[in-house]
């Protein structure tokens, strides 16, 4: 056992670089996977913690609750009118009113789009812009990985011939 301690002392200015070579390759590999790990818990707890979400599950339950009991409701207390009758009313005025919202915004839109097309350029080219950018990130990105794993390997082999040259 002494002897094997002697020699990794011995060997040390070898054995360092193969260890430094593969801590950091999987430095390399591990470290991008868990910040997209942390990125999509962070996103998924922020699409779990926004208001929409909330508002959006309430109306889920109030629609569900109106099917059960709307026909049992008795608005008036006259025994014509239940909440299904009152709902439906409101519920034509509600989409009167947004579908004219809509058409609205809709104008607003095509204004926007038709200014930004002549003054920025296409959406086409904007996405074009876009997604070469993501790819020189992300080529740059695996091509540093490819990289890591490159020197981790030259580094092992190199003290692994030092170690075979040690041994002979």
């Amino acid at each position: 056992m002494a002897s094997v301690i002697k020699m990794v002392g011995d060997n040390l200015n070898f054995i360092v670089p193969v260890v430094a070579g593969l801590a950091a390759a999987f430095v390399a590999v591990t470290a991008p996977a868990l910040a997209a790990t942390a990125a999509t818990l962070g996103l998924n707890m922020a699409l779990l913690a926004n208001p929409i979400g909330l508002v959006v599950a309430g109306i889920g339950l109030a629609i569900a609750a109106f099917q059960e009991f709307g026909d049992e409701i008795d608005i008036f207390g006259d025994g014509m009118s239940n909440l299904k009758d009152v709902a439906q009313a409101v519920w034509d005025m509600i989409t009167e009113t947004v579908g004219e919202a809509c058409d609205w915004i809709s104008g607003l839109w095509s204004d926007l789009t038709g200014f930004l097309d002549e003054s920025v350029g296409s959406w086409q080219d904007i996405f074009n812009s876009v997604m070469g950018f993501i790819y020189a990130v992300v080529s740059t990105q695996i091509n540093a990985v490819i990289n890591t794993f490159a020197t981790a390997y030259m580094l092992g082999k190199r003290g692994l011939e030092q170690c075979a040259a040690v041994f002979q």
